[in-house]
């Protein structure tokens, strides 16, 4: 598999992170100026922020127990050919919504509501805009090419 090139990849990744982190600042204060409540506010961040946490997952699949910051921040663990981000999907999102709908949960639906606004700005990055769905994800086998398509320009043939 040829590796990616991964200044162009950074660049974007740097640009969806900071926009990632302004919406859940923006959002985060309403929701805290609306209510006060800070549970609510922590729930709407592990839903808008954290969801991240995944990445490391697929990095660790790709290096086992290997861990370098350098090369994740680098997402060098897309030479994987795979990206798997379990936590990145709208399956486990209405899941969430649900439970809170059924617990009566102001706080899962404050995850939910992070989740949604996370998973809205990835796929306004995404070409496929199927890549936030975990069955499809595992249907395509989590391939990356067939995934994210907008980085395959970026792969260097050796």
């Amino acid at each position: 598999m040829a590796e990616l090139n991964f200044s162009r990849i950074n660049f974007y990744r740097k640009l969806d992170l900071a926009i990632h982190f302004l919406v859940a600042v923006i959002i985060s204060s309403v929701i805290y100026l609306k209510t006060g409540k800070i549970s609510y506010v922590a729930a709407f961040l592990a839903g808008s922020i954290f969801i991240d946490l995944d990445h490391f997952i697929d990095y660790f699949l790709y290096f086992k127990n290997k861990f370098s910051l350098s090369d994740f921040l680098k997402c060098t663990y897309l030479n994987s050919g795979k990206v798997y981000v379990f936590f990145h999907s709208w399956e486990i999102n209405i899941l969430i919504f649900t439970l809170g709908l059924f617990f009566n949960s102001t706080v899962l639906l404050m995850l939910s509501l992070g989740l949604t606004f996370h998973l809205i700005v990835d796929n306004f990055f995404r070409k496929n805009k199927f890549y936030c769905f975990l069955i499809y994800r595992k249907i395509n086998k989590f391939d990356i090419e067939t995934l994210l398509p907008e980085l395959y320009p970026y792969y260097r043939n050796f």
